[in-house]
């Protein structure tokens, strides 16, 4: 099983749903996008953390659907994330999607530490560290 077929049956475990047509049909997808992210192996993580903070009744805990790892952490409010922090998550967002890269998948081909992007993408702000890292291996300017 690959990461794609293992993110998505964790989301229908969480949302308690078992067809694909209802998980894309949540995340915004139509069921042709829905299979042609699942053909690329791109799950779709933006769409994911849209759905957790339109709707956080839902109780999605997005390190245990991308990753498999059970946090505590509640989900993201984007009204509550500084602009600079939007503004960091849509640029890595972007650069992601221009590689066709997940998260996941960037990580591991940058060589970068387990959930940094991740993290970004969940609204968490980085270390200076990491974001250095982060930029360097997607290409972005940190200013």
């Amino acid at each position: 099983m690959n990461y794609f077929e293992e993110a998505a049956l964790r989301l229908k475990q969480v949302l308690k749903v078992s067809e694909d047509q209802e998980v894309a049909a949540l995340l915004g997808l139509s069921k042709h996008a829905w299979m042609g992210r699942k053909k690329r192996s791109s799950f779709p993580e933006t769409e994911l953390l849209a759905l957790t903070a339109k709707r956080p009744e839902l109780n999605i805990d997005v390190q245990y659907v991308i990753h498999g790892t059970k946090t505590m952490q509640k989900t993201i409010n984007i009204a509550e994330l500084e602009a600079e922090d939007i503004a960091f998550l849509k640029a890595v967002d972007k650069r992601l999607t221009i590689l066709n890269l997940s998260s996941h998948a960037a990580e591991a081909k940058f060589e970068l530490p387990q959930g940094a992007i991740t993290k970004i993408l969940s609204g968490e702000s980085p270390r200076l560290s990491i974001a250095r890292k982060v930029c360097n291996a997607l290409d972005l300017k940190l200013i």
